[in-house]
């Protein structure tokens, strides 16, 4: 199969030195390869250039001086891209050796699909499943679809879903071109669900492909991960929903997001863990730049309140009806 597009992969890493050469491995290894692999080291201190250059010549390095955070990275490998197609892969993945070719053949034979996510496996439960999606609900609180369920015969049909987890995914250029890069200032965590939820906000598609094979490390090269990701999902949670959503929706959500938040920091308070609350406070101190982001993008929005409503709520009881996602912040 010849593509109609050339491929970019771009993979950001932090300090990831030990999981980047079985992820490279991979890429050497699929039957459609990568026109471009793109790999941007997040101001790593691990040595990582170095095993680059001597192992890995085919892979174009770009470094960040600095750790700027997954989209601060992610960002600067799509500027430095040439690709029609960009897929996005974390470090501590490995692909199956099809995934890019099936990723490819439904962009290529789809047009209407603007992202597609992959099928992403545990790496050490290889039979039970890590997302084949991001699902989001009217809360804000965003969800890794199929969490822990055991792979089968469920996961085995293409369907929609509501956005890609940034970590094994693939979008047209032409997306990015449309509605922008991944918002920095989220620095890491719910960057792929802002994105996601700006994509539809523009009517753009995206779909799940269980062909699309990933195989997760997951969360190999965060350090202090637990108490960083619950700050992070907390604070970013909010500030999602003030930058993006209608004001009809958003006034009609406030209650039941505040609610939500109020639970929370209860909960994590009576186990002696001030992480969600710091989050939330940061929101509220960051709102104003993100409530100057929503006037420079609710421009863009296609779709209309009552169908994105909709959404949100089909969202909501699928995640409700099954136990068939993780929380992001969890």
């Amino acid at each position: 199969m010849t593509s109609r597009g050339k491929v970019s992969v771009i993979i950001p890493t932090y300090n990831g030195i030990k999981y980047i050469p079985a992820c490279l491995d991979s890429l050497r290894s699929q039957s459609r390869v990568a026109d471009e692999i793109i790999v941007v080291d997040d101001g790593s201190s691990d040595g990582t250039a170095a095993l680059l250059a001597a192992a890995y010549p085919e892979a174009r390095l770009v470094r960040l001086k600095n750790n700027q955070g997954f989209a601060a990275a992610a960002n600067k490998g799509i500027s430095s891209s040439s690709g029609d197609y960009i897929a996005l892969l974390n470090n501590d993945t490995t692909a199956h050796k099809d995934w890019l070719k099936e990723l490819i053949k439904v962009l290529d034979e789809q047009p209407s699909v603007s992202f597609c996510s992959s099928k992403m496996l545990f790496a050490d439960q290889p039979d039970t499943i890590n997302s084949i999606g991001i699902g989001f609900t009217r809360t804000g609180i965003a969800m890794d679809v199929g969490f822990r369920q055991k792979d089968g015969l469920q996961f085995e049909r293409a369907r929609p879903v509501f956005g890609a987890c940034a970590g094994a995914a693939i979008f047209r250029r032409s997306l990015f071109d449309e509605i922008g890069l991944l918002d920095e200032d989220l620095f890491m965590w719910y960057e792929d669900v802002d994105f996601s939820l700006r994509a539809r906000l523009a009517g753009r598609e995206c779909l799940y492909v269980p062909t699309a094979i990933i195989y997760h490390k997951g969360g190999g090269t965060i350090s202090s991960k637990q108490r960083k990701h619950i700050y992070y999902c907390a604070r970013n949670q909010i500030l999602i929903m003030v930058k993006n959503l209608p004001r009809p929706l958003l006034n009609k959500y406030l209650p039941r997001l505040f609610s939500v938040c109020l639970k929370h920091s209860i909960k994590s308070l009576l186990k002696g863990d001030t992480a969600a609350v710091s989050g939330y406070c940061a929101a509220l101190k960051d709102l104003k730049p993100f409530l100057r982001k929503r006037q420079l993008t609710n421009w863009k929005n296609t779709v209309s309140d009552a169908d994105l409503d909709r959404l949100l709520q089909m969202d909501s009881n699928n995640i409700l009806a099954s136990a068939s996602g993780k929380t992001l912040g969890d």
